[in-house]
């Protein structure tokens, strides 16, 4: 599928461009220039991670909470960015100025945000909190921060060496993003950039983060979910134990959804090790990362 004419046409440029920006932009202490006041009346929660790291797990787990609601991989925050210039009537220099939007473009970028998800959402905003699950999000962090800075970013973390080999072994629609993932060595460099990009953030952006683990949740299902219910300021719900009557009645849009409806499996952990000896040189490129994710790099 990478092979595609279409995927040849896609810019193999822009995911690197982006974040490679966007990390100089918070080494530089862009965020510190953005207002901490929030102007929009409804504030959703960002849900990140690179993709295979568990999240629709975690999704159909806090959409069956009665205070969250889910909506799929909509790529909100991507219209919004789209359509920037043309809403604010002139070129801004992506994420460097940031700082010149008034408060009125700034509410105006957050209209366009909500009207994204106008047929989706199930509840009115008002009765349940939006979890916005996109791992591109992660790229759009600074546009985040300058139109909600009072968001929370909920983070999943998975075995580098398990997420690159599960991305790899997936036939993915062509774009910009999936057209880094060509090969073991692609997969893993994209990997590293990605969460170079998160770290980075995580420490600058001003924004309130929590990150867990995927083999946490396996393996300590009820803690690491009061964890994440606790960050989101949210009592224990017993209804989060039913995700797999949530994932049945939703329509899943990642290729996750056997896994989501039915039990907890620890098969998906380690699952790296069975293709250790083709990983080459993807266990090098991701060793920083395997370190800075607390993983064994026996």
């Amino acid at each position: 599928m990478l092979d595609m004419p279409e995927t040849r046409r896609l810019r193999t440029d822009m995911v690197p461009n982006v974040i490679h920006d966007t990390r100089a932009w918070l080494q530089d202490n862009g965020a510190k220039t953005l207002p901490d006041a929030s102007i929009a009346e409804n504030t959703p929660v960002f849900f990140i991670a690179f993709p295979r790291s568990g999240t629709t797990l975690m999704e159909m787990i806090l959409a069956s909470h009665p205070a969250l609601q889910t909506s799929g991989e909509l790529t909100a925050m991507g219209m919004v960015m789209d359509r920037l210039n043309s809403i604010i009537g002139r070129e801004l220099d992506y994420p460097f100025q940031l700082d010149t939007l008034t408060d009125a473009e700034r509410l105006a970028l957050c209209d366009v945000y909500w009207r994204c998800f106008e047929s989706e959402l199930s509840s009115p905003l008002s009765e349940r909190i939006l979890i916005d699950k996109n791992p591109l999000n992660l790229l759009y962090l600074p546009l985040i921060r300058a139109l909600f800075p009072t968001a929370k970013v909920l983070m999943a973390v998975r075995d580098p060496r398990d997420v690159c080999i599960s991305n790899f072994m997936q036939a993915f629609s062509p774009n910009v993003f999936m057209i880094h993932m060509k090969d073991l060595a692609s997969t893993a460099n994209l990997y590293a950039d990605y969460m170079a990009l998160w770290r980075t953030a995580r420490d600058t952006i001003g924004l309130d983060v929590f990150e867990y683990r995927y083999e946490d949740l396996i393996g300590n299902f009820d803690d690491t979910v009061s964890g994440v219910l606790s960050f989101l300021g949210l009592p224990w719900n017993d209804a989060v134990q039913n995700y797999q009557d949530t994932a049945q009645n939703t329509i899943v849009s990642t290729p996750s959804y056997t896994d989501v409806s039915g039990s907890l499996s620890r098969k998906a952990i380690g699952q790296w090790k069975n293709y250790a000896p083709l990983m080459g040189e993807a266990l090098d490129i991701l060793a920083t990362d395997i370190e800075a994710s607390g993983y064994d790099n026996a």
